[in-house]
């Protein structure tokens, strides 16, 4: 006899195990965050609050990024980074405001998923999550924090670094999310279909992104 086929549910069906995994991305790249969170405002202060913003900017994003590569259901980068903002309130000394960011970030990223109704999931749409997200920090930089004067070589310095780590943060994490399913951390969640469109990845095409 062959081996049994998961339980098929639809992308909108969260079972307990989607929720563990959400839960274990965000306690760990939440506590991972919290060091960079100390690092930008260091940056922030060095090199401006644009330069800043725009080398830092995705990075807050990685967890929900990260749990969408995954799981693939509607919410799931909004939770996580929900999850990722109770994780970082110890250790931010402005607590529920500091957790803002992550709740923005967490639509931000939701967004071009929506657009495509949650039926597409390769490269592309993820990198439009993370520059969305950058350029909300590189705004910020340049407009909340004062910085709206600055000339146009550092305008340009800090539109190109938040281009590049844009596109690296959410390669960054659909390459985590490659690793931790070789490792079989999604063998045991119930399997949400991935239509044909859904990514250029033809490991997280199948469902739980998993090898042939």
């Amino acid at each position: 006899m062959g081996a049994p086929k998961p339980v098929v549910q639809s992308r909108s069906t969260w079972s307990t195990r989607d929720i563990l995994v959400t839960a274990m991305i965000a306690l760990t790249l939440g506590l991972v965050l919290a060091g960079v969170s100390y690092v930008y405002t260091v940056a922030r202060s060095a090199l401006g609050p644009a330069i800043g913003g725009a080398i830092f900017g995705a990075w807050f994003c990685l967890p929900g990024l990260l749990t969408m590569y995954m799981l693939r259901r509607p919410g799931a980068a909004f939770l996580a980074q929900v999850l990722v903002a109770f994780v970082q309130m110890p250790f931010d000394p402005s607590g529920w405001v500091g957790a803002a960011p992550y709740l923005v970030n967490g639509v931000l990223c939701e967004l071009p998923f929506l657009v495509t109704r949650y039926r597409r999931y390769g490269m592309g749409v993820f990198v439009c999550a993370g520059l969305l997200v950058n350029m909300l920090f590189l705004a910020l930089g340049t407009l909340v924090f004062g910085a709206a004067n600055l000339n146009w070589a550092v305008t340009a310095v800090a539109a190109g670094l938040a281009l590049m780590t844009g596109v690296f943060i959410p390669w960054l994490a659909r390459r985590l999310g490659d690793a931790l399913i070789q490792r079989g951390v999604l063998d045991h969640v119930s399997a949400a279909p991935a239509p044909p469109e859904a990514g250029d990845n033809p490991r997280a095409a199948q469902p739980h992104g998993k090898p042939d």
